[in-house]
């Protein structure tokens, strides 16, 4: 299952000293791990403001412009550059959609926060990770995770926007969920 931000921010979060209230009949209380995302954006604008370039200026700026700009880039998310991603399973076998979504599944836990993509082109399932801007980056990754993925290698493709901060592109947080007894 999939939470958005807007639907964490939407639970009732305790702290670990508060006393959770009296679980309804049939559920109890579970702490789940949930992984958060940062958002994307182009690493070539990182730590880069126009307006430090230009002497004496005074900027004004009001919240409209900040919320435009906000609302801009939000639904631009799904925008792609091309770049480098490295392809760890490539396979037409009969059961490489299973292997497909396994190697998927070990790779996320293996590698956390870092992109996975999962794709078919008849007659291959494919998984590529990463999103690189440029070749040394790729191949900087590729050799990281050759040992446990021996037959892995670059592809050129579309790439979402990397994160900025690739060695913090996620924040692991805890949540107290509200879940059924199985009977």
């Amino acid at each position: 299952m999939c939470l958005s931000a807007s639907s964490i921010k939407a639970q009732t979060l305790y702290s670990p000293t508060d006393s959770l209230p009296q679980a309804p009949a049939g559920f109890y209380y579970a702490d789940t791990i949930v992984v958060r995302y940062l958002p994307k954006v182009d690493t070539l604008l990182k730590d880069k403001n126009i307006f430090n370039e230009i002497p004496n200026a005074t900027v004004r700026q009001s919240s409209e412009i900040s919320f435009a700009m906000g609302e801009h880039i939000s639904k631009n998310v799904t925008r792609t550059l091309s770049g480098y991603r490295v392809r760890i399973y490539f396979d037409n076998s009969q059961d490489a959609r299973s292997g497909s979504e396994r190697i998927q599944r070990a790779f996320e836990v293996q590698y956390p926060g870092v992109p996975t993509y999962r794709s078919y082109t008849y007659p291959f399932f494919k998984v590529t990770v990463g999103d690189f801007r440029t070749k040394s980056q790729a191949m900087k990754f590729l050799n990281k995770i050759k040992k446990h993925y021996q037959a892995a290698f670059l592809v050129r493709e579309n790439i979402s926007y990397p994160a900025i901060d690739s060695e913090n592109a996620y924040i692991l947080d805890t949540l107290m969920v509200l879940k059924p007894v199985k009977l």
